[in-house]
């Protein structure tokens, strides 16, 4: 099996899930207009957020469901991690123009506006900078989500049992830290860095091409450690 014939079979796959999701999305936007065409008080939002974390799944999926049958039929390891980073830019390609698309539509029929999270970034961003944003996001996310389903691999019960505490200790000492730098309470260390953060962040919103860079650089950074991963990967433990 070559990359063409994994590509084409994780395809067959993913239409399967993106023909659910969008389905479901399309009877969200369909109740939407309907309220807004008898109420004029309601207004679509948080679909792009949807689709980034449908974009994040299916990096998780794309390991789970490949790897056993890949290894399985004789495909090398990398054939997978070469039709994965192929699987993952052409779903994000056609998410994009699927989410603008809809998102259009939407309010050409209704008159209608959404929030969306690069609308509240860059309100006057143009329609190529928006593309390049989607795109990047939605991609960056997919490899985040194959590199946490490859260390998932690699780890054994103790390191999944301590990964995942740790993740709820981090979320446990991380949301009050954030409460209090709203109001200005916290230690001064943690105040210093989310000055700093926010700094940064305000560097990052003059212009969606930041973003974009940001977005690359972090799927090049995910996918790199991926390659690591997949390399030792065991096929015993998937």
């Amino acid at each position: 099996m070559k990359v063409k014939e994994l590509f084409k079979w994780q395809m067959i796959t993913a239409t399967k899930s993106l023909c659910i999701y969008y389905g479901i999305i399309y009877v969200i936007y369909l109740l939407a207009w309907i309220m807004f065409a008898t109420t004029k008080s309601t207004g679509v939002s948080g679909m792009d957020a949807s689709s980034k974390l449908y974009c994040a799944l299916f990096g998780l999926g794309i390991f789970i469901d490949t790897f056993k049958i890949a290894l399985g039929n004789g495909v090398s390891r990398k054939t997978m991690l070469v039709t994965q980073l192929i699987m993952c830019s052409s779903i994000s390609v056609f998410m994009t123009i699927m989410d603008l698309g809809n998102r259009f539509l939407y309010a050409l029929i209704s008159n209608d506006t959404q929030f969306t999270m690069i609308g509240s970034m860059y309100p006057e961003a143009s329609l190529i900078s928006t593309i390049l944003y989607t795109v990047s996001t939605y991609f960056m996310l997919g490899m985040i989500g194959y590199f946490i389903a490859s260390l998932n691999n690699r780890l054994n019960k103790t390191g999944k049992f301590v990964v995942y505490i740790s993740i709820g200790a981090v979320l446990i000492i991380l949301i009050p830290l954030f409460a209090s730098y709203l109001y200005e309470t916290g230690p001064q260390w943690w105040l210093n860095f989310m000055n700093f953060a926010s700094q940064v962040i305000q560097i990052i919103l003059k212009s969606p091409y930041y973003a974009v860079g940001i977005a690359l650089t972090f799927s090049a950074i995910a996918y790199l450690f991926s390659v690591l991963l997949v390399r030792r990967a065991d096929l015993r433990t998937v």
